[in-house]
């Protein structure tokens, strides 16, 4: 027992004799029990996982070790199991040391804050080993005084979270009822799917038979121009039966003659060669038939079109007699109407009222100069049957204005709808059709946003958070996109986790990548943005308030008394 026992910390040595010392046979605690239980920094709860004549290393990792192994200043295991109450295992975050804390909150404390000469713990349990080793370093013992403080902040913290929860309650319900909305309008639109694409099908085959009809048309329209245009070519042919391109040398039209170079007048000249125009075939360059130079490059059928040309403009068309008089007989009129127009106390009628209207008389021609007249056109607009004029009284009609192009009249005239054709009917279903699916496509979104287990955040549906931070505007509108100053940081990805969401696909960085936006909520009464930082090269990361992220545990764990400080809280 001896050598076993000089091995063993001072505290748990002295307390297991003391505890063998006042025990007899078969009374109190055995001293492993009393050993394991006297183990600084075990956490109330694990303490028998130290229980017994050696240790295993929590993570199962390496051989068993004897328990004078236990906060002897040397790490043995690499999850720092051996040394839960040094900071022998420091740079470890997996075992973690325990302050009691007695009359204030227990705490959690890393590895490398035990033993480093700073009081963590209020009970000051943290710098045993310390003080064990440099007597005049413990710690004083300070928790009745922070546990009264902590006692304040508690009780504060309590009723804030009763209140968040009761917000959170109240999002709930309206999150529920916006969803069992969403889930009918989506079953309603679901239900309206098949009628819509059913319309789709049936204007399709409406429309191919248009266009197949209009396809046959076109080409039957193809084949009568082509056939039009390959008669007029033979005509033009059938005039110079004769017609040769006569090549000649030298640059000029009437150079010397290079017969093996002629060519049909409808074949291709080619350019810079010298020739001319034989239109009646008798080998010579005729007054009315066109030269080339080389510096004049010829075409496709030229010599058949200028000899068409000069053919027209050596004919000389005379006017038929009959087009002549009939010109004269029409200007006579014209001019006897301008004449019988002078009289400008004789209103008339315009010609356009008479062909529009039938009307056989004028105020002039029935003589009645003091009797104001309704126009016929007024009578087939309006449904007068009678006018003052008409009827001989003697009141006096208001005149209405005559007409006089077919603008005018048509004016205020509303246009008869005009019929869609199969290709526009099938164009307007196909876009009912795809508008129907994108608002099948976002009442999914939003229903998917509005999940059962995160309707504590139902009132975040287009909800825009906005705050100025460094140097930048950031707006983050859920569930839609997140933006810093007129950079995009990403559309609405996905939840992450019951805490926390991000935005995606943002604009791009310089070399890439796009850039996106973390989003971690915290528990709080208000809903707004606390921090929004880039943690890494177009990554950011926002942190925002809100009663969603509240939990009945902690209220339940705070007004227990059962909390415990934790240093990722600190982070």
């Amino acid at each position: 027992m001896a050598p076993q026992a000089a091995a063993l910390p001072h505290r748990v040595l002295v307390t297991a004799l003391w505890l063998v010392s006042v025990a007899g046979p078969g009374q109190g605690p055995s001293p492993v029990s009393a050993l394991a239980a006297a183990v600084l920094g075990v956490e109330p709860g694990s303490e028998a996982s130290y229980e017994g004549s050696t240790f295993r290393c929590l993570n199962g990792v390496g051989e068993p070790l004897p328990a004078a192994a236990i906060n002897d200043e040397a790490c043995d295991c690499a999850d720092g199991s051996d040394e839960p109450g040094t900071g022998a295992c420091a740079g470890q975050d997996k075992t973690l040391f325990f302050c009691q804390n007695k009359g204030s909150v227990p705490r959690r404390i890393y590895a490398s804050r035990v033993g480093d000469g700073v009081c963590d713990c209020c009970d000051g349990s943290d710098e045993e080993s310390l003080a064990k080793r440099k007597p005049g370093t413990k710690c004083n013992d300070v928790c009745s005084v922070e546990g009264a403080q902590d006692k304040v902040r508690i009780q504060e913290k309590v009723e804030m979270l009763r209140r968040a929860l009761q917000k959170q309650e109240d999002i709930r319900k309206e999150g529920m009822s916006a969803r069992e909305k969403l889930s009918a309008d989506l079953d309603t639109l679901d239900a309206g799917l098949p009628a819509l694409e059913s319309s789709v099908e049936v204007a399709k085959v409406a429309a191919d038979a248009q266009r197949e009809a209009e396809a046959a048309i076109k080409a039957q329209e193809e084949a009568a121009a082509t056939a039009k245009k390959e008669a007029e070519d033979a005509a033009k042919v059938a005039k110079f039966p004769n017609c040769q391109w006569r090549q000649t040398g030298g640059c000029k039209p009437d150079g010397e003659r290079e017969a093996t170079n002629d060519k049909p007048c409808t074949d291709t000249v080619p350019s810079g060669t010298s020739g001319f125009c034989d239109c009646d075939g008798d080998g010579a360059l005729g007054t009315a038939e066109t030269g080339f130079t080389c510096e004049v490059s010829g075409g496709t059928r030229k010599c058949l079109e200028e000899c068409l040309k000069s053919t027209s403009e050596d004919k000389e068309e005379e006017k038929p007699e009959a087009t002549a008089e009939k010109e004269e007989t029409e200007a006579i009129a014209e001019e006897e109407e301008t004449e019988a127009a002078g009289d400008d106390e004789k209103p008339q009628v315009s010609e356009y009222s008479k062909w529009m209207d039938g009307a056989s008389e004028t105020k002039g021609a029935a003589g009645e100069d003091d009797k104001p007249q309704v126009s016929e056109y007024s009578k087939w607009m309006d449904g007068a049957a009678d006018t003052d004029g008409a009827a001989g009284g003697e009141e006096t009609a208001e005149e209405v204005p005559v007409p006089e192009t077919v603008d005018e009249a048509a004016e205020g005239i509303e246009a008869a709808p005009k019929e869609q054709t199969a290709v526009e009917k099938e164009t307007a279903a196909q876009s009912e059709l795809t508008d129907h699916k994108d608002k099948i496509q976002q009442a999914k979104d939003s229903l998917d946003s509005l999940s059962v287990d995160m309707l504590g955040f139902a009132n975040l549906m287009d909800k825009k958070f906005s705050k100025f931070i460094g140097e930048w505007t950031y707006d983050i509108n859920f569930f839609g996109r997140a933006d810093q100053g007129s950079t995009s940081l990403g559309s609405w990805s996905k939840w992450t986790g019951p805490r926390s969401g991000e935005f995606t696909d943002g604009h791009m960085c310089w070399g890439g990548p796009a850039r996106k936006l973390l989003v971690n909520f915290v528990c709080g009464e208000k809903e707004e943005i606390l921090d929004c930082f880039e943690p890494s090269r177009c990554v950011y990361e926002a942190t925002i308030e809100h009663p969603g992220a509240c939990s009945k545990e902690e209220l339940d764990t705070l007004a227990q008394g059962k909390q415990v400080h934790d240093p990722r809280d600190e982070l």
